[in-house]
């Protein structure tokens, strides 16, 4: 995600060099026609191109609007994936029932204080490891150089061989809970609360991959944007008589801005990846690791990642 507050205008020129280029190149060709031609043979009335120029706008800003919403959708999935991962580690850091929290007079069943540090850690681990992966999920990245250091090996091996590692991570979440829960470490209204935050973080993923899966149909992209070069392609035409010299540059400045329209949609259409414009998924995964470090009062604390060249990942 760019966080930097100015936008290169050089780097947004550069990425759409080529078609510009081209652009610039024949409305030269055009004006260079017209002045040795000048009777009108290549001329042509400007009302149609102002009227597929109005429509193509109209397109365009429908594009850019469902790209973004898609953009924001997943901005607000992962802000709520943060937040029920904090819910969920603070609710068993808090409500797991230890001498301390236990009601006076009440029955209390324990495990031993080394095997419920050994429980509360690896369910944080686990969810820990949840955010990485969904992320490398969202990616198509290979997760496991980060779930080797917060999983155990038998564990890294079942998720070797499973299609979905985050589902296949809430499912051993899921099923760590129901042991606690026979132990008695988990009283019965605590176990409702935790299975509600594992839902809400298996609704997450699947809204994070009905984004994924789902692109914007090819009617609103690949057919806009060819719609876009013929625009680019007949603008010279209806311009030409009128503007004589000035037309090569006034073309190129109006297919910058089409062209840059067009190409917005496509950088918001999938906002998961790893380019400049996409969600800071590296960045909000390892914010979720350091706060749950963080509730576990450890020590060894990554810290947050910074933006290189004004770009957070």
């Amino acid at each position: 995600m760019i966080v930097s507050k100015k936008i290169s205008g050089y780097r947004t020129f550069v990425s759409l060099g080529r078609p510009l280029s081209l652009t610039l190149l024949w409305a030269t060709a055009v004006a260079v026609v017209h002045w040795r031609f000048p009777q009108g043979l290549i001329w042509m009335s400007p009302l149609p191109i102002t009227v597929v120029g109005v429509a193509l706008g109209v397109l365009l800003a429908f594009r850019n609007n469902a790209g973004y919403d898609r953009y924001w959708e997943g901005r607000t999935l992962w802000g709520r994936l943060v937040n029920a991962s904090r819910s969920f580690v603070r609710q068993l850091v808090s409500f797991l029932r230890t001498d301390e929290g236990a009601a006076e007079g009440q029955p209390v069943n324990y495990g031993e204080h080394e095997e419920r540090e050994e429980f509360l850690r690896g369910i944080a681990y686990r969810v820990m490891a949840f955010a990485h992966a969904l992320r490398h999920h969202l990616r198509g990245e290979d997760p496991f150089l980060e779930l080797i250091v917060l999983l155990p090996a038998d564990e890294i091996a079942h998720l070797q061989r499973v299609q979905n590692i985050p589902a296949a991570l809430l499912m051993l979440i899921g099923k760590q809970l129901a042991g606690a829960r026979r132990r008695g470490w988990l009283d019965s209204v605590l176990i409702v609360a935790l299975d509600e935050t594992l839902t809400e973080l298996a609704a997450i993923q699947g809204g994070c991959e009905r984004i994924r899966n789902t692109p914007l149909p090819p009617v609103y992209t690949d057919i806009g944007h060819k719609i876009v070069l013929v625009f680019c392609f007949l603008l010279p035409f209806g311009l030409v008589r009128d503007l004589g010299p000035l037309m090569p540059p006034a073309v190129l400045v109006i297919a910058f801005a089409f062209l840059l329209l067009s190409r917005i949609s496509l950088l918001l259409e999938n906002p998961f990846g790893l380019r400049p414009n996409d969600l800071p998924l590296t960045s909000l995964s390892r914010i979720i690791e350091i706060d749950l470090r963080d509730a576990l009062e450890e020590e060894d604390v990554p810290q947050p990642l910074q933006p290189e060249a004004g770009i957070l990942l």
